[in-house]
């Protein structure tokens, strides 16, 4: 009453490299261009991306360099207008 359904396993690589196949080929069929197109695509896309990261550093490092002169003129702005500490401080116990 019961099937034996086990499948060996020559008939188990068969499917495998058979499924394999001919998902290759449907993804040659199916491509909308070419591996050359896709490379050149790719590296357009990562050039770009590299320029862009250059330019934000760039960027940031303007902001950072602003950032630091003005902290330098307010602090020296802040020394200049500091009082004096009196020399003579009474202490007291």
């Amino acid at each position: 009453m019961t099937e034996n359904r086990e499948c060996s396993l020559g008939a188990r690589g068969l499917a495998f490299v058979t499924g394999g196949l001919v998902g290759a080929g449907l993804a040659l069929l199916l491509a909308p261009q070419s591996g050359r197109e896709t490379w050149e695509q790719l590296r357009g896309r990562a050039r770009r991306a590299g320029d862009d990261i250059h330019e934000a550093a760039d960027k940031a490092a303007q902001v950072l360099e602003q950032t630091a002169e003005k902290d330098s003129a307010s602090s020296k702005e802040a020394g200049a207008r500091e009082e004096p500490a009196p020399s003579n401080i009474l202490m007291s116990k």
